[in-house]
């Protein structure tokens, strides 16, 4: 178990139990950058993708968990912007978050397990660890040639 992770008693009633376990048991992290496309039955387009480091993904682990989660706000928009897939020897655990109306949903092992909301997350440090690791090109490049 890593260390740098709250204790599961604090957090547990937040997630389900293989959420956390991956959570705990993380090692790589993918960063994704996402739109929504017309495709069924996952609309869902990963537009842009790298590899974070070890010290990012502790990072990330711990902004999560202790973000301020509120279940009784799950809004309805869900566009997408950036997602995160941890890899562990327990399977893999996709999330995907819409900036927009503060929600993220998780898929462990490619089956959903539910959306959350949250007033304050991860989302600067997923916008941050994007452009670090090349999934979102900087503005003043997004009209130029690649």
């Amino acid at each position: 178990m890593n260390k740098h992770i709250p204790q599961i008693s604090e957090i547990e009633k937040r997630f389900p139990p293989e959420v956390l376990a991956i959570l705990h048991a993380a090692e790589r992290m993918e960063v994704l950058a996402l739109t929504l496309g017309d495709a069924s039955p996952d609309p869902v387009i990963i537009t842009g993708r790298g590899w974070a480091h070890t010290a990012d993904l502790k990072e990330f682990v711990c902004q999560f968990l202790d973000a301020n989660w509120n279940p009784q706000r799950i809004l309805k928009c869900w566009d997408p912007n950036y997602g995160v897939r941890l890899h562990s020897p327990l399977g893999e655990l996709k999330m995907e978050f819409c900036l927009y109306c503060s929600n993220v949903t998780l898929a462990w092992n490619g089956k959903a397990t539910g959306v959350i909301a949250f007033e304050k997350g991860p989302s600067n440090l997923i916008q941050k660890l994007a452009r670090k690791v090349g999934a979102v090109r900087p503005w003043w490049k997004f009209w130029a040639k690649t």
